[in-house]
């Protein structure tokens, strides 16, 4: 087979191009690797345990959580638009001050779950057990609840949305609001 003559210049170009654009991707896929902790947008949970996690002020748009056990995990603060968290354990999960609104919560265990403060506006938690929640300052505005679950959220509702500056008792259409 007969060599061919490359010209010096080429290679060096070769030398400089090569490790440059290595060290390129390198830098790209632990750049998106770092974005990737702090925004989660779409990424799917399901049937997962996340069992004491912290998701604390992360951005979790249509996340799907489905089925998942998120027993103990930190969503203070979060944005959890659009997300799925159908028949989901939310036992003592902590979501002071998450954005959940229009999430799926149905047939969810939400039970010792901290929701005070939290922006429920529009979610669907139709089947889902609420027990032992605290709820001071959420926002149920237009959420889609079974009326046994709305009777014992209006036993322990008080407080006004920090964000949305609606009542939870009205939110909640409780009697007397």
């Amino acid at each position: 087979m007969p060599q061919r003559n490359v010209p010096s210049q080429l290679l060096a170009l070769q030398r400089i191009f090569w490790p440059r654009l290595l060290t390129g991707l390198a830098l790209f896929s632990l750049l998106g690797s770092l974005s990737a902790t702090a925004q989660k947008v779409g990424y799917d949970y399901s049937s997962s345990n996340q069992t004491g996690k912290d998701f604390s002020k992360q951005n979790l748009t249509n996340v799907k959580f489905s089925r998942a056990v998120l027993k103990r995990t930190n969503f203070q603060s979060a944005n959890l638009r659009a997300s799925i968290m159908s028949g989901a354990d939310l036992t003592e999960a902590d979501f002071r001050g998450a954005d959940l609104t229009g999430v799926f919560l149905n047939n969810s265990k939400v039970v010792n779950t901290k929701l005070d403060g939290a922006n429920l506006t529009a979610a669907i938690a139709y089947g889902a057990r609420f027990k032992g929640v605290t709820i001071k300052g959420a926002d149920f505005t237009n959420a889609v609840l079974d009326s046994f679950t709305v009777d014992e959220l209006c036993k322990v509702a008080e407080g006004v949305n920090p964000i949305t500056k609606h009542s939870t008792r009205k939110s909640l259409n409780c009697p007397g609001s």
